[in-house]
């Protein structure tokens, strides 16, 4: 989903493709080795990254919990960029009791950071059982719901949680065009710390070298062309143009919660809201009665991301019992 070319499941140019342990469907985004690995019980818990979807995707695809913390709660330093604007570290992993223990293993300010955020609050617990769901109509999510998740979410609301239904509103925020400016400069300072003697030692050398061996970059090359052509921008037009970006996807957000007097919102497919406003979100598998799983997302304002795991937990075992009482259904008819 960042190349024009249609990927094939799996891909990757190091040789050998990743398959979806549930079959032959789509692994998802760049952190789609690290959620293979969890789901085919390679591994209690495996680390990614996610720019706009690289945790979140591969986490509805594989049918594992995948976290991405508040933006600069986990130290960015040393990662590959792709824009320092919007990459953030975060966990998958086959349970959401290892999935907060990894988190606060990672959990640290970063001096060099330039976005640090801290964690002050060591209460997880929410006050309030409510949760909006965004829903894509055109995408027959509104059937899904009331067909396939009916189980689970009747188990909610027999556990007192309260549920609004919207539409999802449709946002468009000027990503390409920050991450391409991002990745010029990123990808030159992280070369020149990180990169040896006998390695590209800027963006520009970079692209150049991808260019001497196509047959080793047979994808996502327009990709990386696109940022090299795209004018210029100045770092304090950048940096405005990425605070307006970030506004507006937290005022979204806040406005949607406010609204409901609630403080999650859940989607059955990824939205980029939480890549560029910065808070928490994470993938709850809730159904692995159809193949690939079903899973939801749930996102939270920046810094409340105690409460989303600790709802994200209760969730969990109420997707449990609410597959138990689905089995017991189908055996009864």
């Amino acid at each position: 989903f960042v190349t024009s070319n249609v990927l094939p499941y799996g891909y990757s140019e190091l040789g050998g493709f990743g398959r979806n342990p549930h079959g032959n469907f789509p692994c998802g985004g760049s952190s789609s080795g690290s959620a293979i690995a969890v789901a085919a019980g390679f591994c209690d818990a495996a680390l990614g990254t996610e720019t706009r979807g690289s945790l979140m995707i591969p986490g509805f695809r594989n049918g594992v919990f995948s976290f991405k913390p508040s933006r600069g709660l986990v130290s960015r330093t040393g990662i590959i960029p792709l824009s320092s604007s919007f990459d953030a570290p975060g966990v998958l992993a086959r349970n959401p009791e290892i999935l907060r223990e990894v988190f606060l293993f990672m959990v640290g300010v970063d001096p060099e950071d330039d976005q640090p955020f801290e964690l002050t609050k060591t209460e997880s617990s929410f006050s309030r059982k409510r949760i909006v769901f965004c829903v894509n109509r055109k995408l027959g999510e509104m059937e899904m719901l009331q067909t396939k998740l009916h189980p689970f979410l009747s188990q909610l609301k027999l556990k007192g949680f309260e549920i609004a239904f919207i539409d999802l509103p449709e946002v468009v925020f000027d990503y390409k065009t920050i991450s391409s400016a991002d990745i010029r400069s990123d990808m030159t300072c992280f070369l020149q710390r990180f990169g040896s003697d006998n390695e590209p030692r800027s963006f520009e050398e970079l692209v150049e070298r991808y260019r001497e061996r196509p047959h080793a970059h047979l994808y996502g090359m327009e990709r990386l062309e696109d940022a090299l052509a795209m004018p210029q921008i100045t770092k304090p037009d950048l940096k405005k143009l990425v605070q307006e970006n970030v506004a507006k996807a937290r005022n979204l957000i806040d406005d949607i919660l406010a609204h409901y007097d609630a403080d999650f919102v859940g989607f059955l497919n990824f939205v980029d809201w939480f890549s560029i406003g910065g808070g928490p979100s994470c993938t709850l598998p809730v159904s692995f009665e159809t193949k690939p799983p079903i899973s939801i997302m749930l996102g939270a304002r920046v810094g409340n991301d105690l409460a989303i795991l600790h709802l994200v937990k209760e969730l969990s075992e109420i997707a449990k019992a609410a597959q138990h009482v689905e089995k017991l259904g189908n055996k009864a008819e």
